[in-house]
């Protein structure tokens, strides 16, 4: 069973927004030069591509799309890269993977990605903490995204098991929960606290690592382990919400031991944006609560979500980016709506959709300190650039759910009508296609773990029996 997915923009508003997107796909499509990563390079441009085949064909076609994925590789041997999921090779190995599931055909093979990843996994006992981050954008939570979107593959599996492990034996037991810290700073900015910080944002901090978490449990890989971290983090991150400077979660919580960090810190207000701030943290905890079917979660969650989709023009968001601008929000708020059928939560979309386009439309945006400089929102980029903020938009105007946003961990469980489900299979499932996480998979399909799928034998009635031998 599919996920519902509806298009939110319409008349002028659709109009402007599929002009912005087929602009910047005519422009990724004659991109040439740069790297090959998800962040700033050429896999980022290709999830763009790859989503305008599936929902905009005139814009760009199937074969456009395999044509953008078969130069990733090639320009990927070029350069070293690390493992992380943004700048490194399991981004790309994701976009890939993406791609094949999507049906582009020619698709390179990522086994060599997955020897790699699973070398670089068995060697984190060596490294110091600085050099084996745990964060979502260039750690060991997103390294996980990757490998299980690779399961049922031996290589995954151990990938998994191994990042689970080091997860345990980073994670820091305390009387509310389970959490971890982030490793010191070595060249902090002004603004940045030098020491080991709890990091409280999906994208560098403990609610990407829990959004990861999840995910994994879903596989059923390590799960024993990854359900305890997860239920140990979630109790620790519940502890850490306030209702100071209006937000329900401040940028980190520094390291006081023996103290609620909550009400210790210094203040440290986070914007309203996906990497930092209300938004990002509380889609990790609907994940979350959808794994663990854990209802007074949700309700907590869906509480902070009623203040986000009520915000309008607030003075943090100052850029069309997805990691901290108004596509982000957009993004996010589509999603909610798509997973609640909030109608709040759709107007809210909308007005951020109508920011996206006003400062995409600009030749300067406000990027750091009310300091004016070029505009990086016309450069073609995933994180904070024209590619992902024309993905978001494309998402608004496209009756299909996308599947780049499993980067940020925004492919929450599309609403959908209950139906009966027969009980004859067990299945474990990666869901990588903004479907409902509990769907039913198909016993051999991409990404579906059978634990069971060996039917009962059917008993023949004793007098049917009877007629047989008589016949």
């Amino acid at each position: 069973m599919a996920a519902r997915w509806s298009a939110i923009l319409e008349g002028t508003l659709r109009e402007q927004a599929l002009a912005a997107v087929a602009d910047t796909v005519a422009h990724s499509l004659a991109q040439r030069g740069g790297g090959p990563t998800v962040a700033d390079g050429l896999s980022g441009l290709a999830l763009l591509v790859l989503e305008a085949s599936r929902a905009r064909p005139q814009l760009a076609t199937r074969r456009d799309a395999a044509r953008m994925m078969q130069r990733i590789l090639p320009l990927a041997a070029e350069v070293p890269l690390t493992p992380s999921l943004f700048e490194g090779y399991t981004g790309i190995g994701l976009t890939l993977e993406l791609a094949r599931r999507a049906g582009v055909s020619r698709v390179a093979s990522t086994a060599e990605i997955d020897r790699a990843l699973l070398a670089a996994v068995e060697r984190f006992d060596q490294l110091p903490p600085e050099h084996a981050p745990l964060d979502l954008i260039g750690g060991i939570a997103g390294q996980a995204l990757y490998a299980c979107a690779r399961l049922p593959r031996v290589r995954a599996r151990r990938a998994i098991e191994g990042i689970v492990r080091w997860l345990d034996r980073r994670s820091i037991a305390e009387a509310d929960g389970v959490t971890w810290l982030s490793p010191p700073r070595p060249t902090p900015r002004p603004d940045q606290v030098p020491g080991e910080i709890y990091d409280l944002g999906i994208a560098h901090g403990i609610p990407g690592i829990l959004a990861v978490l999840a995910c994994i449990v879903e596989t059923g890989v390590a799960v024993r382990t990854a359900r305890r971290l997860l239920d140990g983090g979630t109790r620790w991150v519940l502890r850490q919400i306030h209702r100071r400077n209006g937000s329900a979660f401040d940028i980190y919580a520094p390291r006081e031991p023996g103290a609620r960090v909550a009400d210790t810190l210094p203040p440290s207000p986070a914007r309203l944006a996906w990497c930092y701030g209300d938004p990002g943290a509380i889609a990790a905890l609907v994940r979350v609560a959808h794994v663990r079917g854990d209802a007074e979660l949700r309700a907590t969650a869906m509480a902070i979500v009623d203040r986000i989709i009520g915000i309008r023009d607030d003075p943090s968001v100052r850029d069309a980016g997805l990691c901290h601008g108004h596509a982000g929000l957009l993004h996010i708020c589509n999603r909610l709506y798509q997973a609640t059928g909030d109608p709040r939560a759709r107007d809210a979309a909308i007005y951020w959709a109508e920011r996206t386009l006003v400062v995409r439309a600009s030749p300067h945006a406000i990027i750091e300190g009310g300091v004016l400089h070029p505009s990086p929102y016309r450069a073609l980029r995933f994180l904070m650039g024209a590619a992902g903020s024309a993905l978001a938009l494309l998402a608004a105007v496209s009756p299909t759910a996308p599947l780049w946003d499993r980067f940020l961990m925004l492919d929450l469980p599309a609403a959908a009508p209950r139906t009966k489900r027969r009980p004859e299979t067990a299945v474990s499932r990666v869901a990588l296609d903004g479907a409902a996480d509990r769907d039913r998979a198909k016993p051999g399909a991409p990404g579906a773990v059978t634990v069971s799928e060996t039917p009962k034998p059917r008993r023949v009635p004793s007098s049917r029996r009877r007629r047989r031998r008589a016949a």
